[in-house]
């Protein structure tokens, strides 16, 4: 398994150079359909390869994550229903 990068002693400048070279690093390695993104989204944001367990989330961030992707999900039902 790889060794995770610690990003907490970057500059805020550093981690936001390292933010843009992982975002476009995933997008020009990754496709996702947007019928798979719902999907994909919440695994992705739920599980973070099991680092949820070691950190103590609080239950309004899990109430306000499923909420909000709860929102995203009907309204884009509503969108396609339009078609």
């Amino acid at each position: 398994m790889a060794k995770k990068k610690s990003y907490q002693n970057l500059s805020k400048e550093k981690l936001l150079a390292e933010i843009e070279r992982l975002k476009k690093e995933f997008l020009e390695n990754n496709t996702v359909s947007i019928y798979e993104f719902f999907y994909w989204y919440r695994i992705k944001s739920n599980y973070r390869d099991l680092e949820f367990l070691d950190k103590d989330i609080d239950d309004r961030q899990f109430r306000d994550f499923y909420k909000n992707y709860f929102e995203l999900t009907v309204s884009f039902y509503e969108a396609l229903k339009k078609f």
